[in-house]
């Protein structure tokens, strides 16, 4: 081509020039594919101009839960690596530093592989989203224990100063099992005075414990629906997990964990990978 046909607007570069300019700024050079713990990393986007749509879109759904407005559904569409899972992670991050922190559950529809447990796979996975940490540090069980805490407080005394995350896990880090094991029944029973309607008073119990360093990974545990031994379970005052029926047990305990978490942050499911090929066992794809 003769060189006066090139508008001047176009810069001719040669291949060399073009590989350097990409190799010193290319913003999808560490995620090509996002994966799962990707999305829990507090980073900014690659790329922050793409997508510009349907983050504003989520943010104003988010905005309309919090106010109290409507449950907020949402569907990404796009084919794989156009950056779906890549804005979930913008979106937790929002979500976990609003003006109003909620909870945020990330779940990989292709773990749900069991045809005879995707309700127990699904407690799990909520269980498995809450020991994640927000930007403050507490664990997202920690930061729900301290809402409910806090509001037991406000029952007894509202002008008592409110619970500060820290030093709860500090005290609790110090105490004998026995200080603890007082402590827990002095919340627990503060917070019942003043929500005696709660189905599963358990449940609560539990979530109180996860403020425990030392107790957390069984009280996690037992949050999931898993068996923890009962010399562990006689120490945290709580009952044995259901052997029979584990599908309808491990859903009642989802239902009873979302409506309690919702009265006091704004919960976001987030259900990815839905793109990807369907597992080929009928079953699965009915539970799924």
């Amino acid at each position: 081509m003769d060189s006066s046909s090139v508008p001047s607007s176009i810069v001719s570069s040669s291949i060399k020039a073009l590989n350097a300019g990409i190799s010193s700024h290319n913003p999808f050079i560490d995620a090509s594919t996002v994966r799962e713990p990707d999305v829990w990393m507090n980073r900014s986007a690659d790329s922050p101009h793409l997508n510009v749509a349907a983050r504003s879109h989520l943010h104003t759904a988010y905005g309309r839960i919090c106010r109290g407005d409507a449950v907020a559904a949402v569907t990404l569409l796009g084919q794989t690596g156009t950056g779906k899972t890549h804005e979930l992670n913008s979106f937790r991050q929002h979500v976990h530093t609003a003006a109003t922190p909620g909870l945020f559950v990330y779940l990989n529809v292709q773990q749900f592989s069991e045809g005879q447990a995707v309700r127990q796979q699904f407690l799990r996975a909520i269980g498995d989203s809450l020991v994640r940490r927000t930007p403050s540090g507490l664990l997202q069980w920690q930061q729900l224990a301290i809402a409910l805490a806090n509001h037991g407080l406000s029952g007894i005394d509202n002008s008592r100063k409110q619970f500060a995350p820290r030093s709860v896990l500090e005290l609790l880090s110090r105490n004998s099992l026995e200080q603890n094991q007082a402590w827990i029944d002095r919340i627990a029973e503060a917070f019942f005075r003043v929500r005696p309607d709660i189905d599963d008073p358990d449940m609560v119990r539990a979530i109180f414990w996860t403020l425990c360093p030392h107790q957390l990974p069984y009280a996690r545990k037992w949050l999931s629906g898993l068996t923890i031994p009962t010399w562990k379970r006689h120490e945290l005052g709580l009952p044995q997990a259901r052997t029979h029926n584990l599908e309808s047990y491990a859903w009642q305990t989802t239902l009873n964990l979302l409506v309690i978490a919702e009265q006091y942050a704004p919960v976001t499911i987030a259900v990815d990978c839905f793109e990807h090929p369907e597992i080929p066992v009928p079953a699965v794809q009915k539970e799924r």
